[in-house]
């Protein structure tokens, strides 16, 4: 447990310095935000749509879902724009595009439509009905269920205080996670049976 616990700090230990400078980070455009929510998201949505994937006929779109996670990311990130200073020194035209994209418009009610047509034209080029259901719905949770969480993250840092937040909500995450991988390291005896992650045990999740 201990080998494994330190190659796990050596991996996270990078990547929680990297994340905490792209959130506090305001030159640039705010480029290494961006940059950290296109590699997590990209992380997280592969993970999904690898567990996801059943048979031939019932599996993600992977392609699709990651340009209509990228678009996301983009739309979000611009929000985190609007709060630089350094954006009044565009020009106009550039200016009013940015102010004209918000994701308190219908523009994200908009994408999902197109996303659901367009993923419906994919499932009709695979030639089979079968598992068409499933293949969009999945395509589709995985980014309701991991891309749209860590974008949110854009709207938390604009708030007052927004950074205490977001080290409030990471350190919460990192301490519940921490202590039931430590939990079920040391008392585990009764695995939980997931299939997605089947070392965990009940202990760890109490």
């Amino acid at each position: 447990m201990r080998s494994d616990l330190l190659k796990r700090l050596a991996v996270a230990l990078p990547i929680a310095a990297y994340y905490a400078f792209s959130c506090m980070y305001d030159g640039a455009w705010r480029i290494p935000y961006l940059l950290a929510l296109f590699a997590f998201g990209f992380v997280v949505l592969s993970d999904f749509y690898r567990l996801a994937s059943h048979s031939e006929t019932e599996r993600p779109f992977k392609p699709a879902g990651f340009v209509f996670a990228c678009v996301l990311i983009l739309i979000f990130w611009n929000e985190r724009l609007k709060t630089l200073p350094s954006v009044n020194g565009l020009s106009p035209v550039i200016q009013k595009i940015s102010q004209s994209i918000s994701v308190q418009s219908n523009l994200i009610q908009a994408l999902v439509v197109c996303s659901i047509f367009l993923l419906a034209v994919l499932q009709f080029r695979r030639g089979t009905a079968q598992g068409a259901i499933y293949s969009i719905g999945a395509t589709t949770l995985g980014i309701i269920y991991t891309t749209i969480p860590i974008c949110h993250t854009a709207l938390m840092l604009n708030l007052k205080d927004g950074v205490f937040y977001m080290w409030l909500v990471s350190w919460c995450t990192f301490m519940g996670d921490t202590a039931a991988y430590l939990a079920g390291g040391l008392w585990g005896r009764h695995k939980a049976g997931i299939f997605v992650s089947p070392n965990k045990t009940i202990e760890g999740y109490v």
